[in-house]
């Protein structure tokens, strides 16, 4: 698993708060604002007479006519520069996430559906994390908490959808691995933990073990490694 490129979980965490400590609103968004600026466009020139013996009118006329205007030229946008945890956190969606998704699709069915879900939910999180680089902390008791609950809403809607896999399922011959992974993908709600997060992911992640132990065992003689092991596998590097 490209455990080379994977940061400790807490220490992400840590970080993201530290930087979260620094920012200022609550409503700035992840785009960048569109800075567009003009070139300054060079004054018109008077017409001056060409001849001694150019007529009044001709030189009304002349002088009547405006010159074109050059065209007016836009700034590109500069990039934005990512925030060292948002770098890790791609990173570890683009290796341990996409692996786990990756075998799901090879097992097709339930499992996954429900990886497209855990995707979903990483991808949700991600832009709720880049926002918290650029905001303070939102005042929960006053006007922020509507925000707050906006924000947070994709990724309660991933949770649900990945848990409602699990439930509605439990006679399917897949319910094991379904387990594993609902109760992982709980992990991502550490960011609604405002004492210790590392706690909640500990805690989650110990119940997706036990799933995925179990998993294990089933597949022992099967020479197949289950997509739920690589979920969990993949949770526990972050951790």
């Amino acid at each position: 698993m490209a455990a080379n490129h994977m940061h400790n979980l807490t220490t992400l965490i840590k970080r993201l708060e530290a930087a979260t400590s620094r920012l200022e609103d609550i409503a700035t968004s992840t785009e960048l604002p569109k800075e567009v600026g003009t070139l300054a466009q060079p004054a018109s020139s008077s017409s001056s007479s060409t001849t001694a013996t150019k007529t009044p009118d001709a030189a009304s006329s002349a002088a009547a006519t405006p010159r074109s205007a050059p065209p007016q030229q836009q700034q590109l946008p500069v990039p934005e520069e990512l925030p060292e945890s948002i770098e890790d956190f791609d990173a570890f969606v683009d290796s341990a996430v996409d692996d786990y998704v990756k075998r799901s699709n090879e097992v097709g069915g339930l499992v996954a559906k429900q990886a497209a879900d855990v995707l979903a939910g990483f991808k949700a999180q991600r832009k709720f994390l880049l926002i918290t680089t650029k905001a303070v902390k939102p005042d929960l008791q006053g006007a922020d908490m509507a925000l707050y609950q906006d924000l947070l809403k994709p990724i309660n809607d991933a949770l649900m959808a990945v848990t409602e896999i699990k439930e509605a399922n439990r006679s399917d011959p897949m319910y094991t691995q379904l387990s594993a992974v609902a109760d992982g993908i709980m992990v991502l709600a550490w960011v609604t933990v405002s004492h210790k997060p590392f706690t909640h992911v500990e805690e989650f992640l110990g119940s997706a073990q036990f799933f995925g132990n179990r998993v294990i065992k089933e597949y022992k003689d099967k020479f197949v490694f289950p997509s739920s092991q690589t979920a969990v596998t993949a949770l526990t590097e972050m951790a």
